[in-house]
């Protein structure tokens, strides 16, 4: 009898010894998850708490050239191609290597050619307009090459890529082309919008670059300023303290007033963000929103003060909410997209016309 009692008390003892090292191990698991999870928090949280900064630093100089200039640039220092054009009628692609810029390629073309360059999402495009006003879109192919020597070797190729599906084609009126005073190409996924301003209209063509055969055209006067909104669908015309918003898809369009004439404006990369500054010394962020059951642009939030004073490029992070604003004094501000909080600025000096923006990296163009 007491030996049977002593072997359930130790089955008993055993068997709780097992339960107690059982819910031991797994609230040890549980109190290492909360730890972790607390951890990983605190490490997302804490770049919020700190103010982003920005320092300076020189690329290497350009060749030195009277009879070129540079038209774009990519993320340099990621084997992404400088393209200069020059008076000689083509585009010459360079690239950094071991610290100065080499050409790796080009684009010649006969000089009754008109040659430009468009961007979307990052990438380059050469646009390339024959004297009858066919259109040629065509992208630069990025560059990478470790050595000067795979350079010497031709690693960088083609320029451009003929069969690439990114290339587009479309023909400009030959009349209007012919008429031309000023032009230019602006690019989205979808679409691909050709400005030809007259003596006396401006033309704006919209290709998709999906399905070419699908073509609309708008028409304005030549005394209205013009930016087509590929990425929205839409082109904004401004004349006498009114904008108006006209949408390819239903042409509608939507008319609001302004209280200061419109000295300057840029959208950001996607075409959906639109900022306008104007006499009074203000910049206002525009943005597209559903309203009724339609696509229109609204204000958001003004800014004022001598940084968003004569405003010359903006440009917005991939993937944060920020923008970065260079002004003709040449600062740079680093705003938050959403409220337009400025949280950092730097000056960098005058000469600069324009600012790309690639990871971390601020590249300032000028001469």
């Amino acid at each position: 009898m007491n030996s049977d009692t002593a072997s359930a008390t130790a089955r008993r003892t055993r068997k709780d010894n097992l339960v107690r090292v059982v819910v031991t191990a797994f609230g040890g698991l549980v109190l290492l998850t909360l730890v972790v999870l607390i951890s990983h928090l605190m490490m997302q949280a804490l770049p919020l708490a700190l103010l982003p900064t920005f320092e300076p630093h020189e690329m290497p100089s350009l060749p030195q050239s009277e009879e070129s200039s540079l038209i774009a640039a990519g993320d340099v220092l990621e084997g992404q191609p400088l393209i200069m054009q020059s008076s000689s009628c083509s585009l010459s692609v360079l690239a950094l290597t071991q610290n100065q810029y080499n050409v790796v390629g080009s684009h010649n073309r006969p000089c009754t050619h008109k040659l430009g360059i468009a961007s979307s999402l990052g990438r380059q495009f050469i646009v390339d307009v024959s004297p009858a006003g066919l259109v040629r879109i065509q992208p630069v192919r990025q560059f990478r090459s470790s050595s000067a020597t795979s350079l010497a070797t031709g690693a960088y190729g083609e320029t451009l890529s003929a069969a690439s599906t990114a290339t587009v084609s479309f023909a400009i009126p030959e009349s209007v082309w012919a008429a031309r005073k000023n032009w230019q190409v602006v690019l989205s996924q979808r679409w691909a919008v050709a400005v030809v301003t007259t003596r006396q209209k401006t033309h704006v063509r919209w290709v998709n670059r999906q399905q070419p055969t699908l073509i609309k055209t708008q028409v304005f006067p030549a005394a209205q300023k013009v930016l087509p909104l590929p990425g929205s669908g839409q082109t904004v015309t401004y004349s006498e303290k009114t904008l108006h918003f006209h949408s390819i898809l239903d042409d509608q369009v939507n008319t609001v007033n302004v209280a200061s004439p419109v000295t300057w404006w840029q959208s950001l990369e996607k075409g959906r963000t639109l900022f306008i500054a104007n006499q009074a010394g203000q910049l206002t962020r525009w943005t597209l929103r559903s309203e009724n059951g339609r696509m229109q642009f609204g204000p958001t939030y003004t800014l004022e003060g001598d940084s968003v004073v004569n405003p010359l490029s903006v440009k917005d992070h991939a993937s944060a909410n920020a923008v970065v604003l260079l002004n003709s004094t040449g600062e740079v501000s680093l705003l938050n997209r959403i409220t337009g909080e400025i949280v950092a600025q730097k000056k960098i000096g005058r000469g600069f016309s324009d600012i790309n923006w690639y990871g971390n990296r601020l590249y300032a163009l000028g001469s």
